[in-house]
């Protein structure tokens, strides 16, 4: 018998994918695993989801702890737009149309101003969530 093994999956590329999918119809958004792109400023307003850590929550569930990164024009439509990015990530369990597998997420901090000493032209305002996902079998 051969043993399977459950992986962490790749939060950030299925999150990149899910929000503006989730969005789609009610609010345009673009999506961006990390690092910031280089063309950071051409597509806004951005989401990108960072992994800041998470556990095993079972055999075959990890709950990942995702610090949201949302980039826009103004800093009222970069709070606007991490308004939408909260209510896409808090519906994704509910959804059948997802990329991944969601079991249940939590918004850990509401949206605040964090600009970037990088882009200090470019306002960020973030958000952190646990998002808990059903690992991957390989």
């Amino acid at each position: 018998m051969q043993y399977r093994h459950q992986v962490v999956v790749d939060i950030e590329d299925l999150l990149r994918q899910d929000i503006p999918l989730a969005l789609s119809g009610a609010f345009s958004i673009y999506g961006a695993a990390p690092p910031v792109p280089e063309t950071l400023g051409a597509n806004l307003p951005l989401v990108i989801p960072e992994r800041v850590g998470g556990t095993r929550y079972s055999m075959v569930v990890d709950a990942h702890n995702v610090a949201f990164d949302v980039y826009a024009p103004t800093w009222g439509e970069a709070q606007e737009a991490a308004g939408h990015v909260v209510a896409a990530v808090s519906e994704l369990p509910y959804r059948s149309d997802t990329v991944g597998s969601y079991r249940e997420t939590q918004i850990t901090t509401h949206p605040y101003n964090n600009p970037d000493p990088e882009h200090p032209d470019i306002p960020r305002v973030s958000v952190n969530a646990q998002v808990i996902t059903r690992a991957m079998s390989i």
